[in-house]
């Protein structure tokens, strides 16, 4: 089954992401220009939801998005010592790949957490 993206171009399989492009917000380059702040789980119908909130780093009004994942499976949640540092916001990237059986595989790396799981839908939301 393909991954659905919702309010975004989709991501090409087999790669590193660190943008999103054609967004509400434009193309969002979620490494260098936005901070990390939060991670959300949620049960939902078919498996949970995870959330993943980003403010960007600099200027005025702040632009603020979140990238949730429907339909997950499999999730795994690793805190590292080095998200309690002065870098706990940075975002490093999204791996992904298609699997054709029970969702694509992520793996979403911070300087503060690893998160993996699986996912068949992702969707991007500027927050007003």
């Amino acid at each position: 089954m393909a991954t659905e993206f919702e309010g975004m171009r989709a991501w090409r399989p087999a790669s590193e992401i660190i943008e999103c492009l054609d967004t509400a917000l434009g193309t969002v380059d979620m490494h260098n220009d936005y901070d990390f702040r939060e991670v959300t789980v949620s049960p939902g119908k078919s498996g949970l939801t995870v959330g993943l909130r980003f403010t960007k780093t600099e200027g005025s009004p702040a632009e603020r998005f979140t990238l949730t994942f429907h339909r997950v499976q499999g999730l795994e949640l690793t805190s590292k010592e080095a998200g309690f540092s002065e870098d706990r916001n940075v975002f490093h990237a999204i791996e992904y790949a298609e699997s054709a059986n029970s969702g694509s595989e992520f793996s979403v790396e911070t300087e503060a957490l690893t998160l993996s799981f699986r996912s068949n839908e992702v969707q991007f939301e500027a927050i007003a």
